[in-house]
């Protein structure tokens, strides 16, 4: 099978989940999230279909997960959009889900 790819591109984190912050739907066996300027929280779909209940805080950074097979990820800005002080900017994410071998 070959190897599908399912990206969110340089997104700026939302205040709350989303649409538009979310991959579901699909089998996951790789995920690369790369995160600037603020902290998220992201949250991985198992299968049936459940979202996990423990958000994962990350700070500005890279990270690689490989955990068998989930459903989806999303993620949200840890910090509101409104907290963030005059001339600072809102995380921005690039997310990338792997899917088949």
């Amino acid at each position: 099978m070959a190897r599908t790819r399912t990206t969110i591109n340089a997104r700026i984190a939302p205040d709350q989940y989303s649409a538009q912050s979310t991959i579901e739907d699909v089998d996951i066996s790789r995920i690369n999230i790369d995160v600037y300027n603020q902290s998220i929280y992201w949250q991985l779909k198992f299968p049936p279909g459940n979202w996990e209940g423990t958000e994962v805080h990350m700070g500005p950074g890279s990270r690689s997960l490989s955990r068998g097979i989930v459903r989806g990820i999303r993620f949200r800005a840890a910090t509101p959009v409104a907290q963030i002080p005059v001339g600072q900017t809102q995380a921005i994410v690039t997310l990338e889900a792997l899917s088949g071998e």
